[in-house]
């Protein structure tokens, strides 16, 4: 009985119908899909399958993260994410979930930080080290305005991570 229904079940699966119908019923899934998270989830166009990426200028290098270190008494200092923790940089840009960008701070937090003379804060040991209470990220993209042919920026979402979290 089992062969049977498995002979029936390659037949079918060899049949002109199927693979007619098969190949295209998979491409509107895969599009269907796609449209949803980037409708969802900011996932950008060029990610996730393509489907409209030439129709856009939202690709992952048309976004960008603006980081703050707070210090306990409010203090900001601005920030680059670290090059050990590009790979996460760029998962939160092409898909800024807020999970993602969270996780993203906490790494940061983790981390040992110095201010030098100039304002500049990085991760070797130079200068003063700074107590960092907490990180703020903010998710940023172009957006193209046609009425004025330019590119303007658009905050997505912003995330503060406290040392404590």
């Amino acid at each position: 009985m089992v062969g049977f229904l498995m002979a029936r079940l390659l037949k079918r699966l060899n049949s002109d119908r199927f693979a007619v119908w098969a190949v295209p019923t998979f491409l509107l899934s895969v599009a269907a899909f796609h449209f949803v998270m980037v409708q969802l989830t900011d996932l950008t166009q060029w990610k996730g399958g393509g489907f409209g990426m030439f129709s856009t200028v939202d690709s992952g290098s048309n976004r960008w993260l603006r980081v703050y270190g707070i210090e306990a008494d409010g203090v900001e200092h601005v920030m680059d994410v670290p090059r050990h923790l590009t790979f996460h940089e760029r998962r939160v840009r092409s898909q800024p979930i807020l999970s993602r960008t969270r996780r993203l701070g906490l790494m940061m937090l983790e981390g040992k930080w110095w201010a030098d003379g100039e304002g500049e804060v990085n991760s070797r040991a130079d200068g003063r080290r700074l107590p960092l209470e907490a990180i703020r990220i903010e998710v940023w993209k172009g957006r193209y305005v046609s009425a004025a042919s330019r590119i303007d920026a658009e905050k997505l979402f912003e995330v503060t991570v406290d040392a404590g979290d």
